[in-house]
C-alpha cells in the first residue's frame, strides 16, 4: 500500500468512526428517553439494559452505517479541499479518481462488512435483546428462545396444503400434541388429519410420530375411516423444525437468509406472503450496497475550492442519497405487495444511482 493510500484512509476512518459514534448516542438516548418506564416496569438491572443495547448495535450500524459513510466522505474530501491537498496532489500529477480510489475500496470492504454484521449477528443479536425485553417480542419468540414447553406453534404449508399445529419442549426436534390436517386447497375442506401425542424430527430421515391416530374426512368432513398405530415414520413431510419456527416467528428481521428462503421454500407463490419474503430476501442483499453507492455520489461534491461551492456540493449529495432511499423502500414496498418483481425492486435503486455517480466521477476528471 503507497503511502498516499495510507493517508487518505486514515483520514476517511477517523471521522467514519466519529459519525457512527454520534449516531449510536443519538438513538440510545432517543430509545432511552421512551423506554425507560418499561425498563422500570420489568425491573431491569443496568447490566440487562446494558446488554441489551449492546444486542441492539448490529441492528443499527446496518441502519445507520451508509449515512455516517456519507457524511465521513464529505468531510474528509472537504477538510483535503479547505487544506488545498486536493490542489497539490493534482499539481503532482495524481487524478481525481486516484484520490477516490481509496474511499471506494474502504467503502467495498464496509459493504460487506454490513453484510456479515446483518446476517450473521443481527438476527441473533435481535432474538437476545427480544429475550432481556420479553414487551418488545411476540409471545411466541420468547417462549421458543427461553426453551418453554408450553408453547403451542400454528403453521401452515400452503404448497403442500397442510396445516400443523404442535407443542414446543425444552429440546428442538421433539414435539408433543401434533395435529396436521391436510386439506383440499380450492375449498379448504379438511380431507385428513393425523394425531399425535408426541413427534421427533431426525435431520435425513424425516419425522417419527408417536401414539398416532389418522383420520379420513368424507365430503362433509365427517370421519369416514380411522386407523391407529404405536409408531409411525412419515418421511413425506419435508417441513423441519427449523421452517416451522422461522415461518411461525412474524418478525422477519429475527430470519437470517437461510431462514428467509426456507420460510419462501413453504409459502405459495403469488400470496402477500411470499411478495414479501423475497422483497425482504433481496433487500438483505441490496441495501447493504448503499455506503459503495454514496461514495460515488458524495465524492464529486466533496472536493470544492469555494466555502459556496461546500455548501452546494454537500446539501446536493445528501438529496442524491436521500433521493436514493426514498426511490429504494418505495420499489421495495411495492415488491412487497407484488406489484414489482423482488430483483428489480430491490437492485434498481442500487444500478440507477450507481450510474448516476459514476457519470459524476467521469465529469469531475
Amino acid at each position: 500500500m503507497k503511502l498516499i493510500d495510507r493517508y487518505l484512509i486514515k483520514s476517511f476512518f477517523l471521522p467514519l468512526f466519529y459519525c457512527l459514534a454520534a449516531f449510536l448516542v443519538l438513538f440510545f438516548a432517543y430509545d432511552m428517553t421512551n423506554n425507560l418506564s418499561d425498563f422500570l416496569e420489568e425491573e431491569k438491572t443496568v447490566s440487562e439494559i446494558a446488554t441489551f443495547y449492546v444486542m441492539r448495535i448490529p441492528e443499527i450500524f446496518s441502519i445507520v452505517m451508509p449515512f455516517a459513510v456519507l457524511l465521513a466522505i464529505l468531510y474528509c474530501l472537504g477538510n483535503l479541499s479547505r487544506t488545498n491537498e486536493i490542489i497539490a496532489m493534482r499539481a503532482s500529477g495524481i487524478a481525481l479518481t486516484r484520490i477516490i480510489r481509496p474511499y471506494l475500496c474502504c467503502a467495498l470492504l464496509i459493504t460487506l462488512g454490513t453484510f456479515a454484521l446483518s446476517e450473521y449477528c443481527g438476527p441473533i443479536a435481535r432474538k437476545k435483546a427480544q429475550e432481556i425485553m420479553p414487551k418488545k417480542a411476540s409471545t411466541l419468540t420468547q417462549s421458543i428462545s427461553q426453551g418453554q414447553n408450553s408453547t403451542f406453534v400454528t403453521f401452515e404449508n400452503t404448497k403442500a396444503n397442510r396445516i400443523w399445529n404442535l407443542q414446543a419442549t425444552d429440546e428442538p426436534n421433539k414435539f408433543r400434541y401434533i395435529s396436521i390436517r391436510h386439506y383440499k386447497p380450492s375449498t379448504r375442506r379438511i380431507i385428513r388429519q393425523l394425531e399425535a401425542e408426541s413427534a421427533e424430527y431426525i435431520a435425513n430421515y424425516g419425522w417419527y410420530f408417536f401414539n398416532v391416530k389418522e383420520i379420513i374426512y368424507d365430503a362433509d368432513e365427517k370421519p369416514k375411516d380411522t386407523s391407529t398405530y404405536k409408531k409411525r415414520r412419515i418421511s413425506v413431510y419435508d417441513e423441519t423444525p427449523e421452517i416451522i419456527f422461522s415461518h411461525s416467528i412474524d418478525d422477519e428481521m429475527n430470519m437470517n437468509l437461510s431462514e428467509l428462503k426456507n420460510a419462501a421454500r413453504t409459502v405459495k407463490e403469488e400470496s402477500s406472503r411470499y411478495y414479501s419474503l423475497k422483497a425482504d430476501l433481496h433487500r438483505r442483499y441490496a441495501m447493504p450496497f448503499a455506503c459503495f453507492v454514496f461514495v460515488l455520489l458524495a465524492a464529486p461534491f466533496g472536493i470544492f475550492h469555494t466555502r459556496a461551492g461546500m455548501m452546494k456540493g454537500v446539501l446536493t449529495s445528501i438529496i442524491l442519497c436521500l433521493g436514493y432511499f426514498v426511490v429504494a423502500y418505495l420499489l421495495i414496498n411495492l415488491a412487497k405487495e407484488g406489484k414489482v418483481n423482488a430483483i428489480v425492486a430491490c437492485w434498481s435503486a442500487n444500478v440507477v444511482f450507481l450510474g448516476i455517480g459514476a457519470y459524476l466521477v467521469y465529469r469531475m476528471r
